[in-house]
């Protein structure tokens, strides 16, 4: 229960990570940011699926339980590289630049 009740609490903060990198992403990092979080928040949400079906079939329960942490790490270090990009642009000393009309990604036009 209280694994369950983590991963889908890790899973929601993800997914508002995610969000956020929409909103306010600066250009460098931004797709890292918003696929690694996308990630992490899919992998945690299979984890509490295997961790429902470990309570009938364990072995396939356990199984699906691992494959959503694989998907978590994974994310986890694409948002890693996203973060690092964001960072020495910054560092650079260009201006964060928030989206607008003219500058956002093409899928939120």
């Amino acid at each position: 229960l209280l694994e369950t009740q983590g991963n889908i609490l890790q899973g929601l903060g993800s997914a508002l990570q995610a969000y956020d990198e929409i909103i306010n992403g600066t250009p460098s990092g931004a797709y890292e940011g918003i696929i690694g979080n996308s990630l992490q928040s899919i992998g945690c949400f299979i984890s509490v699926l295997g961790i429902k079906i470990e309570l009938t079939d364990q072995e396939a329960g356990q199984r699906i339980n691992a494959l959503g942490s694989w998907v978590q790490a994974f994310g986890a270090i694409i948002a890693a590289i996203g973060q690092q990009l964001e960072e020495e642009a910054e560092e650079a000393g260009s201006e964060p630049i928030q989206y607008g009309q003219g500058n956002a990604p093409f899928f939120l036009r």
